[in-house]
């Protein structure tokens, strides 16, 4: 996650932001927004998709005998050169923490919904780095996380590729399978200019999600709708004294404060980039999480701007 949060200056936070859509793929026209009365609620809010599960199957739980797994993690990811830090001096980060204690709750079942729709990241980098994210998907081939999460201006640009493992809960329970990226996207704002504001981007993967895992809906977070809210923030963290692969969540007050940003107070470490930042009670992200900090966490507020750039990726 970004260490360091822009807190001041409003106005050049303002005058920075680029919201350009760029992807990894030069072949694509991305320059202007696709949007699909279908799909939009009120122009700038999409709901959340709920299936009905009732006569659906319940995925299985793939055999641990398809995945090495040593001390936990995926050999897989050993044999990469990972170079992640996971807090091996200490059992949590120490940012990220608003009080004394961690406060954050384990999701002890990952196929109930929005839980099954929030993903593990394995992102591999064009210097042979590797480090883990959080995802949400939006649509059957779309997953939406933070920019840092798909572009690293110190690792050699776009992400050579990304694992999505949806409702990921430990190294041998995944109980969607695992896809891999296709296409990334990001904003001119972030990739060329590093704008916090800007720090956001998306997935597709090959093939699709099974339609029985459903998707967030997303809007523009306004202080009617989102500011001074009870949100929830759900990710998965890299900590020492957590399991990889497990998923923790934890809510706090939200604060939209200065643009393009939204604050909170809900407890979050490494790995977390790219969590939903959501009301509970509708399971519409407002907001996608990007960096721990003090006195706050924060995360990249879904603005117009951003709202649109959703759209338009879910579209492709």
């Amino acid at each position: 996650m970004l260490s360091s949060i822009l807190y001041s200056n409003q106005s050049e936070a303002e005058s920075l932001s680029d919201h350009t859509p760029v992807s990894n793929d030069s072949t694509l026209s991305i320059s202007s927004p696709e949007r699909t009365g279908k799909s939009v609620l009120n122009k700038m809010e999409v709901e959340a998709v709920v299936p009905d599960i009732s006569n659906v199957s319940m995925p299985i739980k793939e055999p641990q005998s398809e995945y090495e797994i040593v001390d936990g993690v995926l050999k897989e990811e050993l044999d990469y050169n990972s170079n992640i830090e996971r807090y091996s001096n200490s059992e949590i980060s120490p940012l990220g923490l608003i009080g004394s204690t961690d406060r954050r709750v384990r999701v002890t079942d990952t196929t109930t919904f929005p839980h099954r729709a929030i993903t593990y990241l394995y992102v591999r980098w064009p210097n042979g780095e590797a480090n883990r994210c959080t995802g949400f998907i939006i649509n059957t081939n779309t997953v939406v996380t933070a920019g840092h999460c798909v572009y690293s201006h110190t690792k050699g640009g776009w992400a050579t590729r990304i694992t999505v493992r949806p409702g990921a809960n430990g190294a041998d329970n995944f109980p969607y399978g695992a896809f891999e990226s296709t296409k990334l996207f990001s904003v001119k704002g972030f990739t060329e200019n590093e704008v916090e504001s800007n720090d956001y981007g998306a997935i597709k993967i090959s093939g699709s999600f099974p339609a029985s895992i459903g998707s967030f809906g997303y809007g523009v977070a306004t202080e009617s709708n989102f500011g001074g809210e009870f949100a929830r923030v759900t990710g998965y963290p890299t900590d020492a004294n957590k399991p990889l692969y497990t998923q923790w969540m934890h809510s706090g007050t939200i604060d939209l404060s200065i643009l393009g940003f939204a604050f909170h107070d809900a407890d979050t470490t490494g790995g977390q980039s790219g969590s939903p930042m959501y009301l509970k009670e509708n399971n519409i992200a407002r907001a996608i999480h990007t960096g721990d900090g003090k006195p706050k966490n924060v995360g990249v507020r879904i603005t117009s701007g951003v709202f649109e750039n959703l759209q338009l990726w879910a579209n492709q």
